[in-house]
């Protein structure tokens, strides 16, 4: 045995319970429901599974490490000297950053011809392309050179700890690699998840797994510089290169262990569905470069050819400087690195980025301009009903019924040409029925506070301030009984405490029919079922539902697709999986108009059916996703008002503009604080006058912004730091990218959005998913 043989299981327990504590805390916090995130189900029930194994081998490791002191006496160092010379350091330096530089250059390369020239030529030109592979080879250098600035520093140390502690070469070996590990994993993990960590205190739990992390492999490698140790007077830089083949038992294992972990990466950097897990993206491409490089080295070591090797990393770094010298950043390619690479996505996230690519920064600086638009001239007091509106008498009963993730060309009801929503076109034959609607971000948390408040929302989740909900104003005008289910808690703004913010109202009475972070989605036919079990309990015993306010959110077009005991099947296809899950949300509608079809007051009731947000089923190479196109921001929406005449409206609207259009009903020409505006004169065929308006991506810092005529789009990407833009008259699919050709638009919309971000930096505006505003002017 030798004297890690103990140590090596009370760090991997260590690691294991250091894990398991860190998921309990997320799964407390909220910060990842189970409810809209299926894979959180799986890890919230092993996390305690993952404690016990860790105190299980902390328990043995402790058991081992004393028997071993017991019997074993300890190893002494045999005094072998390492030593390092500038030339030496030079050669490894030269190596190191020509490898580094090398292995980027062949994945993103590599990439680019296998993964991005699939979308070539529909969503990106070859031109394009080109210009993108043009410019891998200053983003290869500039990971290459600043690694290596990195390792000749950690050699620095090194040296120095050598001198500090003669005669341990192999213990400051390996604290160097247990270190070295230790830096490069927190390095990832703040390029990746820095705010969430910092928000959640998660950042102690993390540096401690790290340590631990890093820890196993010193041992490790201890144990190899024992049964294998350096010869006396070996290159210091040539030992610490020799490391990884070291640790793994030989070049061929090496070059083995990175074939089968490259591949087991590519599932990870290329998932069938995009979500939330695009954020580690850059962290998994780092991973592969370095993983790669190491590979790389180790072959040319093997092959005992230091001049030739030394030869081809020189010759790698000359192309790459070269390619840094004359190739200069367009826009139009700049898109194609963040949504159709992955190793392209680090020009963002390495610091040279900012002097390699050039950005202009919006919304940190007071602008100057003039104030965003919410509302224009005379538009901020609610209207005067028309003629033809018939004032809504007492209070009829409200339902807003949310499909998550639904898209309204996915749905009959809007033209879609398979039978997927009868009874949605069953309402909308008596209601008025929007084609053009807008949400206001892309995902839910966002997007609900939006559509129930009437105001952009921030993408700020542990905002302790929000806009009050369209249930405030409700409760002021006296309704009193309240059906709402909820997904989540206070943590993102949409939870029971942001329904019921604002009341002062006494005899006010709550059904919250759901729990909060379930582990697992509660079915939506249970939580249709529960609903309408709470409006007949009303009628039961109070004699009517009037006053009466119900919420339903139903998350079955939400990913994971499966289809199952869906009332019509379409096929195998994601698209088809998607279709029966929309069928499935309309069979959960068509059971609550009849129940109000049976209590009798359908015809008299407020019935709003709506999309917090779209989904991408493929159109930009995605499915699911985040970004700002159509597909993504277009919801279905549907408002059935007592006293307004169906009709079918082909106007831009917006999901803020629901609340404002509801109040409109109890206060028509009373001021209102809303963003939106009603909607209530479309019902008449009255225009309301233009409006530009901005939805938001709601994990990142991005924006679109569409102008008062809805024909203009400019994609704004602030945190990942590019831009495209869009004509929706001529190419309504967002597949010509026009920010080269059409700079005068392109300027104007990001000056507009400049205003708008400034202006509501605290709120809306904030560029943070997990702090306040913390930037320049306060």
């Amino acid at each position: 045995m030798t004297g890690t043989s103990g140590i090596r299981p009370i760090l991997g327990g260590g690691t294991l319970g250091l894990v398991a504590w860190a998921i309990l805390r997320v799964e407390e916090s909220g910060a990842v429901p189970a409810d809209e995130f299926p894979p959180a189900v799986a890890t919230y029930l092993a996390a305690p599974w993952v404690a016990v194994a860790g105190v299980m081998l902390l328990v043995w490791g402790i058991w081992r490490l004393l028997r071993t002191r017991r019997q074993t006496p300890p190893h002494t160092a045999t005094g072998d000297a390492f030593t390092l010379n500038a030339a030496g350091a030079a050669r490894a330096g030269v190596a190191l950053c020509g490898s580094i530089t090398a292995a980027t250059l062949v994945l993103a390369l590599s990439e680019s011809a296998l993964f991005t020239a699939r979308f070539v030529p529909d969503l990106v030109t070859g031109d394009q392309l080109l210009g993108y592979q043009a410019g891998l080879g200053s983003l290869a250098l500039a990971i290459g050179v600043q690694s290596t600035l990195v390792c000749l520093g950690a050699l620095a140390l090194l040296t120095l700890l050598l001198r500090l502690a003669p005669g341990r070469e192999r213990a400051c070996c390996a604290l160097a690699c247990a270190v070295g590990v230790t830096l490069t994993l927190l390095a990832l993990l703040r390029l990746t998840l820095n705010s969430e960590l910092l928000e959640l205190r998660l950042w102690p739990l993390v540096i401690a797994a790290a340590t631990c992390v890093g820890g196993l492999l010193g041992c490790g490698l201890i144990a190899r510089l024992n049964t294998s140790p350096a010869h006396p007077g070996a290159d210091l830089a040539d030992t610490l290169a020799s490391l990884p083949a070291r640790l793994l038992g030989g070049t061929p294992r090496l070059v083995m262990a990175s074939v089968v972990f490259l591949s087991a990466l590519a599932p990870a950097l290329y998932p069938d569905v995009e979500d939330f897990r695009m954020q580690l993206f850059p962290s998994i491409a780092l991973a592969a470069i370095f993983v790669f490089s190491a590979m790389l080295i180790a072959i040319g070591r093997a092959a005992r050819r230091p001049r030739a090797t030394r030869l081809a990393a020189i010759a790698c770094l000359a192309v790459s400087t070269l390619t840094l010298i004359t190739n200069t950043q367009r826009p139009d390619t700049a898109f194609v690195a963040h949504e159709y690479a992955r190793f392209g996505n680090l020009v963002t996230d390495i610091p040279a980025a900012r002097w390699l690519h050039p950005f202009e920064e919006i919304g940190f600086d007071n602008p100057h301009t003039t104030p965003w638009p919410h509302h224009p001239p005379g538009a901020a007091q609610l209207p005067a009903l028309p003629g033809s509106v018939i004032a809504t008498q007492g209070l009829p009963p409200i339902i807003i019924v949310l499909w998550d993730a639904a898209r309204p060309d996915r749905c009959s009801a809007f033209g879609h040409g398979r039978p997927t929503t009868p009874n949605l076109k069953r309402l909308a034959d008596r209601s008025l029925a929007f084609s053009r609607a807008y949400s206001s971000a892309t995902a839910t948390t966002a997007a609900v506070k939006g559509l129930l408040s009437g105001c952009y929302s921030t993408r700020h989740m542990l905002a302790e301030s929000h806009p009050p909900f369209v249930t405030m104003d409700l409760a002021a005008i006296g309704y009193e009984h309240f059906i709402v289910t909820v997904t989540g808690n206070d943590y993102n703004g949409v939870s029971a405490e942001a329904f019921r913010r604002g009341w002062t109202h006494p005899g006010i009475t709550w059904e919250d029919i759901t729990l909060p972070n379930v582990d697992g989605p509660q079915l939506d036919g249970e939580k249709t079922a529960a609903v309408v079990a709470a409006l007949e309990r009303r009628a039961a015993r109070t004699g009517s539902v009037d006053g009466t306010f119900a919420y339903l959110h139903l998350t079955g077009p939400h990913i994971p697709w499966t289809g199952d005991d869906a009332p019509i099947e379409f096929g195998d296809l994601p698209t088809d999986r998607y279709d029966e899950e929309m069928a499935k949300a309309d069979a959960r509608l068509g059971e609550l108009l009849d129940a109000l079809e049976r209590l009798r007051i359908l015809d008299r009731a407020i019935v709003v059916v709506t999309a917090d947000h779209g989904t991408a089923l493929g159109e930009h190479g995605k499915l699911a996703g985040y970004l700002l196109y159509e597909e993504q921001i277009r919801v279905p929406l549907v408002m059935h008002l007592p006293g307004v005449a169906p009709r079918r409206i082909a106007d831009p609207v917006a999901s803020i503009d629901v609340a404002p259009t509801l109040m409109n009903l109890f206060r028509p020409g009373q001021p209102h604080r809303h963003h939106g505006r009603s909607l209530i004169p479309l019902a008449t065929g009255r225009p309301l006058p233009p409006r530009p308006f901005v939805s938001f991506c709601a994990f990142w810092d991005s924006y679109a912004v569409l102008d008062s005529a809805f024909r203009w789009k400019l994609h704004h990407h602030r945190g990942r730091r590019y831009e495209a833009l869009f004509d929706l008259d001529a190419d309504p699919r967002e597949r010509t990218n026009l920010i080269t050709e059409q700079p005068d638009i392109a300027d104007r919309l990001r000056t507009m959005l400049d205003g708008f971000l400034w202006e509501g930096r605290h709120s809306y505006g904030n560029p943070y998913h997990y702090r306040a505003w913390a930037g320049p002017g306060g």
